[in-house]
C-alpha cells in the first residue's frame, strides 16, 4: 500500500468513526462533546493532509454536502459577526466552523454510511440504558448525563433516524432489527425524560409522517382495515383516559401545565410556565429596543437589569443564576432576537431550511429533523445548547451520507 492509499483510507476511516461517535458517544458520557470536538479536528487535519497528497483525486462531488458546509458556515459568520459586536457563545462559533470544514471534506462512501448507521442504532440504546440506569436509582425525570430537556431532544432526534433506517426495506434484516430496538429505546427515555416540549415536537413529526405518506398508507391498507384501526384507537384513547392511574406520568405533566397556569392568574409567576412568559416578555422588548443586532450575549444581564428597574417586567426575570435569572430565553427564536436581532433570525430560519437543498431522498428525512427542532425551539434553545445543536448538524449530514451514497455508488 503506498502513502497515497494509505492517507486516504485512513482520512476515510477516521471520517466514519467520527459520523459513529457523534450518534452514539455524545450522550454516552458527561464529556461526549468535547470528545467529539477532538475527533472532528483530527478527522479535517487527515482529510486536508489526504487532499494535499491526492491531489489528481476527486474525493467529494456531493453536492448536498457542499451546501450543507455552505449553509453551516453562513451561520457560523453571523455568530463571528455577532460576537465582534457584543459578544457571543464561542463553543457554539467552533462547532459550526469547524463541522462546515468537516462536512464539506467527508467522503461520501459506504464505509461512512454502514458505521453512521451503527452509530445511529448504538445512540438508541445508549438512551435506553441511561433512562433504564436512571429509573433504578429512583430518579423520576430522566437527564442522562445532561438535562432532561437535552436529553429528550437526543431521544427525539434518535428516535426519527432510527425509525427512518428501519422503514428502508433495502437494509438487512439485521440493521432493521437493530434499528427498531434504538427507535424503542429512544422512544422510551423521551417519555421518562417528562419533557412537555419534545413530547409535542413528536407527535407534530408524526402528523407530518402521516400527512406525508397517507397515499401510501391508503394503498397498504385498504378501508376496513382504516376504519377498523381508526376506531380502535379512539376506543383505546378513551380507555387510557378513564382507567390510568391518577400517578401516570403523562396526566401529572399536564396537569401540571394547568396549574401553572392557574398559578400566572393570581399573579404567581414562580413557576415553569410562569418563567417562561417572563423571559419572553423580556427578550420580546429587548428585541424591540435593539431590532437589528440585538443585545448580544454581554449585554443581556444589564439588559434584564434594566426591565426590572424601570417596572417593565417581573421581578422574578431576576430569580437563580446569582441574580441574573435563566441564561436565554427559553425559546429558539425569541432568544435569537434579543441576542442577535433581526439578522440572526434570518441567519435561523437559513439554517432550519437547509433540508431544501438537499437532495429529494435526503430531504425527506432532513425535514422530519428540522421540524423536530423548529417545534421544540417554541420552548427552548436547542441549537444553542453543544449536544443538541451537534446532533442537528451530525443528523443532517447523515440524511446526506445514508441517501446519496447509494445514487453515488450506482
Amino acid at each position: 500500500m503506498n502513502l497515497k492509499l494509505f492517507l486516504e483510507k485512513t482520512s476515510e476511516y477516521m471520517f466514519a468513526f467520527t459520523m459513529f461517535f457523534a450518534f452514539a458517544g455524545l450522550y454516552a458520557s458527561s464529556k461526549g462533546h468535547s470528545y467529539l470536538s477532538l475527533l472532528i479536528v483530527i478527522s479535517i487535519s487527515l482529510g486536508v493532509i489526504s487532499r494535499i497528497f491526492n491531489k489528481e483525486h476527486n474525493f467529494n462531488r456531493n453536492g448536498s454536502a457542499n451546501r450543507l458546509a455552505i449553509m453551516i458556515l453562513i451561520y457560523g459568520t453571523m455568530l463571528v459577526i455577532s460576537r465582534l459586536l457584543h459578544g457571543e457563545d464561542s463553543s457554539i462559533i467552533r462547532i459550526s466552523i469547524f463541522f462546515a470544514a468537516f462536512s464539506f471534506l467527508v467522503p461520501i462512501t459506504i464505509t461512512v454510511r454502514r458505521l453512521s448507521i451503527y452509530g445511529v442504532i448504538i445512540s438508541g440504546f445508549v438512551f435506553g440504558i441511561l433512562t433504564f440506569n436512571s429509573l433504578s436509582n429512583g430518579i423520576e425525570r430522566v437527564g442522562g448525563y445532561t438535562n432532561e430537556i437535552l436529553f429528550a431532544q437526543g431521544c427525539l432526534v434518535l428516535t426519527i433516524l432510527n425509525s427512518y433506517v428501519f422503514s428502508d426495506k433495502e437494509n438487512s434484516l439485521f440493521i432493521r432489527c437493530g434499528a427498531s430496538i434504538g427507535g424503542l429505546c429512544s422512544l422510551y427515555g423521551l417519555f421518562f425524560s417528562q419533557s412537555r416540549g419534545v413530547w409535542l415536537s413528536i407527535i407534530v413529526v408524526a402528523f407530518l409522517c402521516v400527512t406525508v405518506n397517507y397515499k401510501k398508507i391508503i394503498c397498504v391498507l385498504n378501508r376496513k382495515i382504516l376504519a377498523g384501526s381508526f376506531l380502535a384507537s379512539i376506543i383505546l384513547a378513551i380507555l387510557a383516559i378513564t382507567i390510568v392511574p391518577s400517578n401516570n406520568i403523562l396526566i401529572n405533566r399536564v396537569d401540571a401545565v394547568v396549574s401553572d397556569y392557574q398559578q400566572m392568574k393570581v399573579g404567581n409567576y414562580q413557576t415553569s410556565i410562569g418563567l417562561r412568559f417572563v423571559v419572553w416578555k423580556s427578550a420580546w422588548l429587548g428585541f424591540i429596543d435593539n431590532p437589528i443586532f440585538g443585545v448580544g450575549k454581554n449585554g443581556l444581564n444589564d439588559l434584564k437589569k434594566e426591565q426590572v428597574t424601570l417596572g417593565e417586567v417581573n421581578p422574578i426575570l431576576l430569580v437563580g443564576d446569582g441574580g441574573y435569572g435563566m441564561p436565554h430565553a427559553h425559546n429558539q427564536y425569541l432568544n435569537h432576537l434579543v441576542l442577535r436581532g433581526g439578522v440572526g433570525l434570518i441567519s435561523l430560519i437559513l439554517l432550519l431550511s437547509t433540508p431544501y437543498f438537499m437532495s429529494e431522498k435526503a430531504k425527506y428525512i432532513g425535514v422530519l429533523i428540522t421540524t423536530a427542532y423548529i417545534v421544540s425551539g417554541f420552548t427552548d434553545v436547542p441549537l444553542d445548547q453543544k449536544e443538541p445543536y451537534y446532533l442537528f448538524l451530525f443528523s443532517l449530514l447523515f440524511c446526506v451520507v445514508y441517501s446519496d451514497c447509494i445514487k453515488k455508488a450506482s
